[in-house]
């Protein structure tokens, strides 16, 4: 099923949509950087912030953004999309100049959490609106385009802040102008999202009709979305997955201090290097090699040679089967499409393994970052296959900004949101054995393997048996 999207229809009307969505992205990622640059400065300028409040900043964050975005996800099919960002965009606007002012902890705190809800109205439509109004062809390319503003926006954030905060003669308040900048920037971003508000819609005439009880219509969207199989099990993997990578954000150059023995500054830099080019070279890598092997897709052709069409039925659990037949009455070319992101995800996810080991058997910093660089990479590959497949398993694209923001909840409360917390506590628990901590780690890539194996063997099945038919 072909994604209605009126104008932007012409080829220069969607590469504006997305030239514009990769301005925003880039900005919030900044943002996002921004903040984190700023911590050691809050806690010696005048507020005195300590350790706790400097990272309950990020928590007040990551909690606006998580209750907010099936809010604007659900949002988005019964209102225009475009002026559903252009709102939430000016809460961010407001919420990051109101940070730039604040005086007290409390007050800044709560900036962050409003800046969090404002940034969950673009996240959580950006990338559906990219992938309904992109060239056929071409859409796993368009994405990773966009998805590549989250590396580089982010490593622009830490640096730049980081530089500037250190010049004179207004160190101790420079921080505030680089918030104030932010907003000023996000502002013509906004006018351009109205101008378009009324020119693009995910929305079909075919799309299932919304019961005007909102609540029991948003419970109906959400019993759709997960009745799937294929998308459970692909967000249960990027769980498994962000688990791990919130736990080497956190810890990774720490153990490069502890564990390999390098100063703190070298630390830093070596790992925060390694991780920005991983990142931009993994992303582009990601959405080029899905955009190359899904061009070419005939989901009669490629899956059903794989499996014998006479004995599809047993492969398939009844359940699974019948979701999955639910699912894909969406068009044969999103259902191949789908198979395609899930084999990159698979593979992907099984080549993070030894790099990731080899990084933390490692006892000198050379080892370490050869393999950190590697295992990021093919985390980073699987940023757009994994988004991708996300949204295709939906037949109705007025669903795919739920199905996104549900998946963002997921990743964060079972990956990133807990690893830290669960990984320090082993530390402590192991008396700080940063080796066997590390290792202990590889549980949840093997998981994340298992979970896009599966979701990559109930997809290719249900389509062969579609191809029986």
């Amino acid at each position: 099923m072909e994604p209605a999207t009126s104008p932007p229809a012409s080829i220069g009307g969607a590469r504006a949509l997305l030239a514009l969505f990769i301005a925003i992205n880039l900005l919030c990622y900044f943002d996002r950087g921004a903040i984190a640059a700023c911590f050691s400065t809050l806690s010696s300028g005048p507020m005195r912030f300590s350790n706790s409040q400097d990272g309950s900043l990020a928590t007040a964050f990551i909690v606006g953004f998580l209750l907010s975005s099936p809010v604007f996800g659900y949002a988005s099919s019964r209102c225009r999309p475009m002026t559903l960002i252009a709102v939430g965009l000016a809460v961010w606007t407001v919420a990051v100049a109101a940070s730039a002012f604040a005086t007290t902890f409390w007050l800044l705190f709560l900036a962050r959490l409003v800046t969090g809800v404002g940034e969950a109205s673009f996240v959580s439509i950006a990338a559906p609106l990219i992938d309904a109004s992109a060239p056929r062809e071409n859409r796993p390319v368009w994405l990773a385009y966009y998805y590549l503003t989250i590396p580089v926006g982010y490593a622009l954030g830490v640096a730049l802040t980081g530089t500037f905060i250190q010049l004179a003669p207004f160190t101790v308040n420079n921080w505030r102008v680089i918030f104030a900048v932010e907003a000023v920037v996000m502002i013509p971003l906004i006018v351009v999202c109205l101008t378009m508000s009324g020119r693009v819609t995910l929305r079909t005439a075919q799309d299932h009709v919304e019961d005007p009880n909102v609540l029991v219509s948003f419970l109906t969207d959400v019993r759709l979305i997960c009745k799937s199989p294929v998308y459970r099990w692909t967000i249960l993997g990027y769980a498994m997955q962000t688990f791990v990578v919130g736990g080497y954000s956190n810890f990774g150059d720490a153990f490069l201090e502890e564990g390999v023995g390098v100063s703190q500054s070298l630390a830093s830099t070596a790992f925060g290097v390694c991780a920005a080019l991983a990142g931009i070279v993994g992303t582009y890598m990601g959405g080029a090699i899905l955009n190359r092997i899904a061009k070419a897709t005939n989901p009669a052709r490629d899956v059903a040679h794989a499996v014998d069409k006479d004995n599809v039925e047993p492969f398939i659990g009844q359940a699974d089967r019948a979701a999955s037949t639910n699912v894909l009455v969406a068009d044969d070319d999103d259902a191949a499409r789908t198979e395609k992101a899930l084999l990159v995800l698979k593979y992907s996810s099984a080549l993070v393994l030894p790099f990731f080991a080899l990084s933390f058997w490692a006892l000198n910093l050379y080892t370490f970052l050869t393999g950190a660089f590697f295992a990021e990479l093919c985390v980073f590959v699987s940023l757009t296959p994994v988004n991708s497949a996300i949204m295709w398993t939906q037949p109705e694209p007025r669903l795919r900004p739920l199905a996104l923001a549900i998946s963002t909840m997921t990743i964060h409360l079972l990956g990133d949101a807990a690893s830290p917390t669960l990984i320090g506590a082993t530390l402590d628990w192991l008396s700080r054995d940063w080796l066997l901590t590390c290792r202990l780690m590889i549980i949840w890539l093997v998981a994340a393997y298992v979970c896009w194996h599966r979701a990559h063997s109930v997809e290719r099945r249900a389509i062969a048996h579609r191809a029986s038919l």
